[in-house]
């Protein structure tokens, strides 16, 4: 067997069991080229995943994850950050790194996945510690006013005061169009081509309201956006919500 046939097969072995130990499915990084260290022939994964933390290695800029999906256990690294043993995370975006050396741990992983964001399971989900910085933009409980919209004057939105006007009967608000005012107190940004907003106001911060959008914020910033509710909505890899609103325009 010469050089050249070699070297192709070495390359489809390690293709091979990158992808029997780690994500199941490869394409095109969607951001190749634009990071630096990737290039449009890293093996790249796009989907989603769902792992559970088996085993934490931190080190100084990164935090080395042995995790779980499925049947599989594989090695991931991520930016460092709090990680809790025996959790669930997810994420969708991974690079492929075979033969990598840690220096700080003097180890050599045969394959990792470099992640770009986890997120995790509680996403979405009620906060049982109490309010968020005593946010309070809603100062009392008031009838929605009807709007219309800038930029499609067919739809009318009710605003609504208070996000705790949704909470005691959601159904009532199916499918209906409304605006709030709020503080973004966390983005998950570029997950299923959403930016996901969460927003409180002070009115019922034990409730985490999530609006998707394809506009930006930032923690911290005080927003008013459009957007329509959604109930019992089912996104697939843990993003399920009894309440959610979709389509969010932001105004200011």
């Amino acid at each position: 067997m010469n050089y050249k046939s070699l070297l192709l097969l070495s390359v489809f072995f390690i293709f091979l069991t990158g992808c029997k130990r780690g994500p199941k499915t490869v394409e095109p990084f969607s951001i190749a080229n634009k990071s630096s260290g990737i290039s449009s022939s890293d093996i790249v994964d796009n989907e989603i995943h769902s792992i559970k933390v088996l085993e934490i290695i931190p080190a100084s800029n990164y935090v080395y994850l042995k995790v779980k999906e499925e049947n599989d256990q594989f090695w991931i690294a991520t930016k460092k950050r709090e990680i809790n043993l025996d959790s669930t995370y997810f994420y969708r975006e991974a690079l492929l790194k075979t033969e990598f050396k840690s220096k700080i741990h003097d180890r050599v992983f045969d394959s990792i996945w470099f992640v770009t964001k986890l997120v995790t399971q509680m996403h979405g989900a009620r906060y049982t510690s109490g309010t968020t910085d005593n946010i309070q933009i809603s100062e009392k409980k008031e009838e929605p006013v009807e709007v219309t919209s800038d930029e499609n004057k067919n739809i009318t939105y009710k605003v609504y005061p208070e996000i705790s006007a949704f909470l005691d009967d959601p159904n009532k608000f199916e499918g209906q169009a409304v605006q709030l005012k709020g503080k973004c107190v966390k983005v998950n940004s570029n997950i299923m081509n959403k930016n996901w907003i969460h927003l409180k106001d002070g009115s019922q911060d034990d409730f985490d309201l999530i609006i998707t959008t394809n506009m930006s914020a930032q923690e911290g910033d005080i927003i008013t956006i459009q957007a329509m509710v959604a109930l019992n909505k089912d996104y697939g890899a843990g993003y399920s919500y009894d309440l959610i609103l979709e389509n969010g325009v932001i105004l200011n």
